[in-house]
């Protein structure tokens, strides 16, 4: 696919754009706390106009995953899933094979808050938009953490950089 130039201030803007441009109409969810950037991009897509797929909320993974399932078999259009991180996107597993068995496309992603911008460095509260104190994050998530080092402290390089 070429590469493309969007105008938004955030990666959630840049996402709920580029899933409604490529023809995804729903996006299907079962919200964590790693959802904050995509309601604040939903937010504003209400009040500005841009596309963005509708959200359906749904009260687990796995019915998220069949909600669209259902979806894409009955539209044969490519439905969008997000899921929380590590205990969401496992409990949203049997979904993901009970798609790929009958060979029903859904994209599917789950999302990953950064534990901050420049390393473990946060103070006792949030101080800037993405970042978390330290002493908060769960435990489980530090061993899918990129570059965390038994000291505690990450790279500076933001995990979600792409490119050289």
């Amino acid at each position: 696919m070429a590469r493309k130039e969007l105008k938004a201030e955030s990666v959630a803007e840049a996402y709920l754009a580029l899933l409604a441009e490529r023809g995804v109409e729903y996006l299907f969810a079962n919200a964590g706390t790693d959802f904050a950037p995509i309601v604040e991009a939903y937010a504003k897509a209400a009040h500005t106009g841009f596309p963005a797929p509708k959200p359906l909320i749904a009260t687990h993974e796995n019915l998220a995953l069949s909600m669209a399932h259902g979806y894409a078999v009955a539209s044969g259009k490519v439905p969008a899933v997000m899921v929380h991180v590590s205990v969401g996107t496992a409990n949203a597993l049997c979904g993901v094979l009970n798609a790929a068995r009958a060979n029903v496309p859904i994209l599917f992603t789950a999302g990953r808050s950064p534990l901050t911008e420049e390393g473990c460095r946060a103070p006792a509260t949030p101080t800037s938009t993405g970042r978390r104190k330290c002493s908060t994050r769960p435990a489980c998530c530090a061993r899918w953490s990129n570059g965390i080092t038994s000291s505690g402290t990450a790279p500076s390089s933001k995990p979600w950089s792409i490119g050289p």
